[in-house]
């Protein structure tokens, strides 16, 4: 699979519908919120998720992710939720709408030095290292920035899924 890394805002009957899935309708149903959502309630990150994560989380590992790294809000983000799923296929965290909340607002304290100098402490041990990719990265977070934003506006809970 391709590693790349999408946000939903999820209203309540969404979030419970999700919570309410075996782990194998759960992915069909995050693979159906993709076409379904509103470009508003949907957020494309790529394959920077990875490096977003360890930037906003000071997490080094060479290897896999770990997600208790860092500290609240910004450990939430990516993998600090709700762990819904954790295959060799998929991740897929939860964040609830009070933490959506309090992740907006760190994260919108967050500018592009803060992530280039996060990006060159914490992501050395990337292949794709380098300026370019560190651009990509602060380019993805800013939308991201935004999609959270709005989904703490309306009150939503976010999930975050990768494929792997």
């Amino acid at each position: 699979m391709a590693c790349r890394g999408h946000y939903y805002a999820l209203d309540d009957h969404q979030r419970k519908h999700l919570l309410s899935l075996s782990r194998d309708d759960l992915i069909d149903y995050i693979n159906t919120l993709y076409g379904e959502l509103s470009d508003r309630d949907h957020q494309d990150v790529d394959k920077a998720w990875d490096a977003i994560h360890r930037c906003l989380a000071g997490d080094a590992t060479r290897r896999r992710l770990d997600p208790s790294a860092g500290s609240y809000p910004l450990n939430r983000c990516v993998l600090g939720g709700r762990w819904l799923y954790d295959g060799d296929d998929y991740i897929v965290t939860l964040i609830d709408p009070t933490a959506v909340h309090d992740v907006a607002a760190a994260v919108e304290e967050i500018d592009e030095a803060w992530m280039q100098r996060a990006y060159h402490k914490y992501c050395k041990n990337l292949p794709e290292y380098g300026d370019d990719d560190c651009a990509y990265t602060v380019a993805w977070f800013e939308q991201l920035k935004f999609f959270l934003k709005r989904a703490a506006q309306a009150n939503r809970a976010v999930v975050f899924s990768a494929d792997q």
